[in-house]
């Protein structure tokens, strides 16, 4: 009887710490693999994250992933540009919000490359990749915009090749 006791506690025991382990995963932090080069030089393909699911209100800057299933069915991962009610253009490769010209701190757009001014919708947000010569971003799709129901956290520290803290 002695035997079954110990083997109940320790099949407790293991069980709660899966539990405890997957729901950590699903609703606190997750890791996430970089697939493609769109992030590129932040994030570079078949590098590790870790994504916070945390609540957070996205700004600028933050690097995000989400599910935009009129884009695609896989998990995408790229930097928040524009917030709600900003106006976003590109006039000759710069990047302009609200009519203020921002500095490149990611990476080039061809000096070429216009995009009318847009208004971002009050649940929305404009991203872009870093890599903006290859990316599938904001500038590109039909529905431009990224709603809040979309994001699905914040990436916060790459983890491998090496460990590095973002934003």
């Amino acid at each position: 009887m002695k035997f079954l006791r110990n083997s109940y506690r320790s099949l407790l025991i293991v069980v709660t710490a899966v539990a405890a382990a997957l729901a950590v995963n699903h609703f606190i932090f997750s890791t996430v693999r970089i697939v493609g080069n769109s992030m590129q030089p932040t994030l570079e393909k078949n590098e590790w994250v870790l994504v916070s699911r945390l609540p957070f209100e996205p700004a600028y800057g933050d690097i995000v992933i989400f599910k935009k299933k009129d884009v695609s069915s896989e998990t995408l991962v790229k930097r928040i540009i524009g917030i709600p009610g900003d106006t976003v253009e590109i006039k000759n490769g710069i990047i302009y919000i609200n009519g203020e010209k921002k500095e490149n701190d990611f990476s080039l757009i061809s000096d070429e490359y216009n995009m009318d001014q847009i208004t971002v919708d009050s649940d929305g947000y404009f991203v872009m990749g870093d890599n903006r010569a290859e990316s599938n971003d904001s500038r590109k799709w039909e529905e431009p915009f990224v709603n809040s129901a979309e994001i699905k956290g914040k990436v916060i520290i790459l983890l491998f090749p090496e460990i590095r803290i973002l934003n």
